[in-house]
């Protein structure tokens, strides 16, 4: 029989430090504190989401075996990790921040159209993100030269009646569009299903400027009036599939 090997750490959310030789079914291991020759003793890494690491110690991994490990990242002490799936910035978050954070992000970063760039400026001295960043154009040129991005940008458009972004699947109805304020962004993450029986006039009244990152799916007019609108496309506009 296999002897089993006594584990330092499982079924936890964030793990700091290496706890043990075994470390599995955690949401992120935090190493960056410890030393080569202590993530040295660490033997293996199964089914963790995120694995933090310092560049001095990072030589320590080489012999772990890495099992169903999302990815291992260097990083800072001072590097502060947020992960998704959705994170939103409006005006009020920046502003409880601390100056000059330095953040590490994985998932889809947001920023509400009342981040101003100042704000953002003050605010965030180093970014570095995987996944979708959403954000005014003039945010993104703050970001520029302070961020390392792996992934999609999306430019938010200016909205007189604010902005909607669903994430996942959505089927678009007339009741949900009538309880929209005129004029409004929609932000299409996932897949966005327009209703057969919702009226053109009504999107065209609801709807200002559309962004889809994932799959919209509406009858022909429909379609033809978001791409009129649509300020960025990184997915694809469809037809209903005929049964």
């Amino acid at each position: 029989m296999e002897e089993e090997t006594p584990s330092g750490a499982s079924n936890s959310g964030y793990v700091i430090g290496v706890p043990g030789p075994v470390v599995e079914n955690v949401g992120c291991l935090d190493l960056r504190g410890a030393s080569a020759e202590e993530v040295a003793t660490l033997k293996k890494v199964k089914n963790t989401g995120t694995v933090l690491i310092s560049p001095e110690a990072r030589a320590g991994l080489t012999g772990t075996a890495m099992e169903n490990v999302g990815s291992v990242i260097e990083a800072g002490l001072d590097e502060k990790l947020l992960v998704g799936p959705s994170i939103e910035f409006d005006a009020e978050a920046l502003e409880t921040m601390e100056d000059g954070q330095k953040l590490l992000v994985t998932g889809i970063l947001t920023f509400a159209a009342d981040a101003t760039a100042a704000l953002v400026s003050q605010k965030i001295a180093k970014l570095r993100l995987t996944g979708i960043l959403i954000a005014p154009k003039s945010v993104q040129g703050v970001l520029t030269g302070r961020m390392e991005h792996t992934g999609v940008s999306v430019t938010i458009p200016k909205a007189a009646g604010g902005i909607v972004r669903q994430i996942g699947e959505k089927t678009v109805t007339p009741g949900y569009l009538g309880y929209l304020k005129p004029e409004s962004v929609y932000i299409n993450i996932g897949q966005t299903t327009f209703a057969g029986d919702v009226p053109l006039e009504l999107v065209q009244e609801k709807l200002t400027a559309y962004v889809n990152v994932g799959e919209t799916v509406a009858r022909q007019e429909v379609l033809d009036y978001l791409d009129a609108i649509c300020e960025s496309n990184v997915g694809e506009f469809s037809l209903p599939k005929v049964e």
